[in-house]
């Protein structure tokens, strides 16, 4: 198996070669800014035009070639760079584009706008409709400008497909619609790439320099349907699996037929009821089933996790505990302890017991309250001046005497009994 090359600052870089040329590499996603890397606090190596920019103005050359192994990004922050290229060859600047492994989406804009656009065989070339990804609540007319957005932005891109492979409008938009993968013979035979870079390669070289260099970007191909099953079932891709590719997990993926000069009712064929994907060099099985074949292909990342699924639970059961101790009351350490650890239930829950057992105890204070009460012979006691005909009890004199006869006949009473 090759030797994987770990992801490096080589995915953006510019580099002399020579006294009169300038590589640039675009080894990583296109982005508006670089991200930081949540766990070690760096900065990612995403390509943006505010770095392209100044480190094109910085070269000297009289030649430049763009180096290509992404699979794309922000459109608008593409045309941006595009634009900066096409201004520094109208500059007398000769610009070349070498597709070193994968070059799709928002990346295929860039390498349009050079001179000339070399690829290697075993590389790949994909184009397709631009999307966006939202997240939240939208209205009818929040979708339609969003609609009326990305059919611009559509239109925009066909245009620049028509001027490199001169093509038709509708062909392109047909192509784009499908999602169409290209080899780099196809690239080529399609006319979004001018030639090869190796025109006679020795079999297997230029798939160990796509192993290799795919091994600099961790390409991300969640967002697209169509990934060719050749894509899917090579080395460089099952090598990766648990490296971010796909999330670390196999999915069922759509196989991709050749794409050159096709419908897009044509372009995508299925996999088999088995789940296995056939290439251009037989059938190979990529099916698990079980846990335990999980395991035995990808023991690291089933590992991994494992640890993080426990993490996650651990953190969250302490949450828990903690928010029951924070709405806990006296009085009430059996309930509580009983909901901590005994039933496990949510602090929500707990409160509703506690507040439900509260209550309870008030209506039984109540009821003992009545039932006492009504054991005294309270109830009975009239005042004077009321039905008995006794006379009422007016200066505070009589009033306190009457009183008194009642707290005397309520203790005479509760003796006897």
């Amino acid at each position: 198996m090759p030797e994987i090359i770990q992801l490096s600052q080589m995915a953006w870089n510019f580099k002399q070669v020579g006294s009169d040329t300038t590589e640039i590499y675009i080894y990583d996603v296109i982005a508006d800014k670089q991200s930081t890397d949540w766990y070690t606090g760096k900065k990612r190596t995403e390509v943006t035009p505010v770095t392209f920019k100044d480190e094109l103005d910085k070269v000297t050359t009289g030649k430049i070639c763009v180096r290509i192994n992404s699979r794309g990004g922000e459109v608008f922050a593409a045309e941006a760079i595009r634009t900066a290229i096409r201004e520094r060859i109208q500059s007398g600047t000769e610009i070349t584009c070498k597709i070193d492994g994968f070059c799709g989406s928002a990346a295929t804009g860039i390498s349009a706008a050079c001179n000339k656009t070399l690829i290697t065989s075993s590389a790949w070339y994909m184009i397709h409709d631009p999307s966006v990804f939202l997240f939240g609540h939208y209205e009818i007319s929040d979708a339609e400008k969003i609609k009326n957005m990305l059919e611009k932005v559509k239109q925009g891109l066909v245009s620049v497909y028509v001027d490199k492979t001169g093509k038709s409008k509708e062909k392109i938009a047909e192509l784009m619609k499908a999602e169409t993968w290209y080899t780099g013979d196809e690239a080529v035979e399609a006319g979004f790439c001018d030639e090869l870079m190796f025109e006679e390669e020795k079999d297997g070289e230029s798939a160990q320099s796509l192993y290799n260099i795919q091994n600099q970007a961790l390409h991300d191909y969640s967002m697209y349907r169509n990934v060719p099953a050749a894509l899917i079932n090579s080395e460089s891709f099952a090598g990766r699996t648990n490296k971010g590719v796909y999330g670390g997990f196999p999915q069922e993926r759509p196989e991709v037929s050749a794409p050159v000069e096709t419908t897009p009712s044509a372009a995508v064929s299925h996999p088999s009821k088995e789940g296995n994907y056939k290439t251009n060099k037989g059938e190979q099985s990529m099916e698990i089933k079980t846990v335990e074949e999980l395991k035995a292909a990808y023991p690291e990342l089933v590992a991994q996790a494992e640890a993080a699924a426990a993490e996650t639970a651990t953190k969250a059961e302490r949450e828990r505990i903690k928010a029951i101790e924070d709405v806990a009351l006296g009085g009430f350490d059996e309930l509580v302890a009983k909901a901590k650890f005994d039933t496990p239930v949510s602090a929500e829950a707990v409160a509703m017991q506690m507040i439900a057992a509260q209550k309870k105890q008030g209506g039984d204070y109540l009821a003992a309250r009545a039932a006492d009460v009504a054991e005294s012979g309270m109830e009975g006691v009239k005042p004077e001046g009321s039905e008995s005909g006794a006379a009422e009890a007016k200066t505070p004199q009589e009033k306190q005497a009457k009183a008194k006869a009642a707290v005397a006949a309520l203790l005479g009473k509760e003796k006897k009994s």
